[in-house]
């Protein structure tokens, strides 16, 4: 059982917890990959978006989605990271472009303390 004096000190440090979270969610606009990209499978590819309202502290995970069927869901490929906890403060990364079927509509993402999608581009074996 808790004293009163732990429980206060469990409060207490959830509350820190909770306030060194990024206070609200980011949508950096993505910068590139552009709709007239072609990204060959196995190259290293640059994801890049804008760093302008982006706090100190925020970052993101990079996935690969793709739509089809003219549906609006983005399909994201969320057990394959291309690149995990980036510091969205850097404006990009670099990422290797996995082997996967080509098509003319994927996109990347940025998901975590932002959210936003690219264009579609293609991916070619």
């Amino acid at each position: 059982m808790f004293s009163i004096s732990k429980l206060s000190l469990l409060l207490t440090a959830a509350a820190a917890s909770v306030a060194a979270l990024p206070s609200a969610v980011v949508s950096p606009h993505i910068t590139a990959p552009h709709a007239v990209d072609v990204w060959p499978a196995g190259s290293v590819q640059t994801v890049s978006w804008d760093t302008t309202d982006v706090p100190a502290g925020a970052v993101a995970d990079i996935f690969l989605g793709h739509f089809e069927d003219g549906s609006e869901s983005e399909h994201l490929d969320l057990a394959n990271p291309l690149a995990t906890d980036v510091d969205l403060t850097l404006g990009s990364t670099q990422v290797t472009v996995p082997s996967v079927t080509p098509m003319e509509s994927y996109i990347v993402a940025l998901v975590g303390s932002s959210g936003n999608i690219s264009p579609e581009f293609s991916i070619t074996a």
